[in-house]
């Protein structure tokens, strides 16, 4: 029997700016190449999963579109071709009469086959081209119906893509996430996916504004669908550890039919001994499905789900000039969290008080090396962080 195999690759090339001057010729940036011993017709789509964001190199700032060849366009090549004329122009589709896509959230499919993932491109230094050398090579196996990834500048190796996954451009680039450059993000932040188990995956970024240590997720059900979500009452379901995390599963979940359930998250900075202050809410964002767990069995709240004593690494670490240290108790217990420095010296003590369980943050500023110590019942936890200078 005659062996198929058919092989993709592609790679995102942002530029510097977007001047007509700087473009490559011909001017695209997600290029695509394929092998294809059988002379196949291969398809790569990318489908908006988010609302996108175009370019305009007349003002220089991006703009949320409704043109439908930016929100779902595809590329078709037929049998072996690893030129550089097939691809997408990303962000400039002023200057390209072929395929354009834009910032934002995309699913990517084969056809044939059922390989497929979403990735994020809501980042704004790698939109202007100011992460210096930002090529990124996608490779598709058609024989194993997978995609794979590779950063030749940082990693040079192939990563497999699993079906199903998310991918963030910001992640590869082993940057930090920044939104600051796209208006209206946080009010168009939040996109539900669903999971390989078909749960729903909900993900946002960076709060372009706030100063964040952390994010929360809330959510609402109805058993009908409602025209203005706010009206809904919500109930905490997550807070992320720390303001690097961009994502939740609910697995309490399953999408399909039953209930409404309904979502927003927030942007927190903790200061203690202020109480946790949040920005204003994200887009609401709903899946149609139905819960998990039996109605005696379901989360009612965060709290319901912690079953352990968790004191979580300090986040930044090193930091400078403060951070933010977590910790988690599953009962009702007498808490004490204390910073003592490198002789043993106590120097500060930032809880000390009964708490309901929970998820709780503190934040400490120094100078120095030091240790910070939990006392909750009979649990105990010690962990070492630095103020970088």
């Amino acid at each position: 029997m005659k062996t198929r195999f058919v092989l993709l690759t592609f790679f995102v090339l942002f530029k510097s700016t977007f001047t007509q001057e700087n473009f490559l010729w011909p001017p695209i940036e997600l290029i695509m190449q394929s092998v294809n011993s059988d002379n196949d017709q291969i398809t790569i789509s990318l489908e908006s999963i988010s609302p996108i964001w175009d370019y305009s190199i007349y003002s220089g700032n991006f703009f949320l579109t409704t043109n439908p060849n930016i929100l779902n366009s595809s590329v078709s090549l037929m049998g072996t071709n690893t030129t550089n004329n097939y691809g997408w122009d990303i962000v400039g589709s002023a200057n390209s009469g072929g395929p354009v896509c834009g910032i934002g959230v995309y699913k990517m499919k084969a056809t044939p086959g059922s390989g497929y993932f979403y990735i994020d491109f809501r980042e704004c230094r790698f939109a202007r081209g100011s992460q210096g050398e930002i090529d990124t090579w996608f490779r598709y196996n058609k024989t194993q119906d997978q995609f794979y990834w590779n950063d030749l500048y940082r990693i040079n190796q192939w990563n497999s893509i699993e079906n199903g996954s998310l991918i963030r451009i910001w992640d590869i680039k082993q940057a930090l996430n920044g939104t600051s450059c796209i208006p209206d993000f946080w009010s168009n932040s939040l996109v539900i996916i669903p999971t390989t188990n078909n749960n729903p995956l909900l993900i946002w970024g960076q709060h372009p504004t706030f100063s964040t240590t952390n994010y929360k997720v809330y959510r609402a059900v109805s058993n009908t669908p409602v025209s203005d979500p706010s009206t809904l009452s919500y109930a905490l379901r997550y807070t992320s550890p720390n303001a690097s995390t961009f994502s939740f599963t609910d697995g309490d979940v399953l999408i399909g039919t039953g209930q409404y359930f309904y979502y927003y998250v927030t942007a927190c900075q903790v200061r203690t001994p202020k109480p946790v202050w949040e920005s204003e809410r994200s887009n609401y964002t709903s899946v149609h499905g139905g819960m998990y767990k039996k109605a005696s069995e379901e989360s009612k709240s965060e709290e319901a789900l912690i079953t352990d004593y968790k004191l979580t690494q300090n986040y930044p670490n090193p930091f400078n000039p403060s951070t933010t240290i977590s910790y988690q108790i599953p009962t009702k217990s007498f808490v004490t969290l204390k910073v003592y420095d490198v002789l043993g010296n106590e120097v500060a003590e930032l809880v000390n008080e009964w708490k309901k369980p929970g998820s709780y943050y503190a934040q400490f500023t120094t100078s120095g090396m030091y240790f910070y110590s939990l006392t909750a019942g009979k649990f105990t936890d010690t962990k070492k962080f630095i103020l970088l200078k």
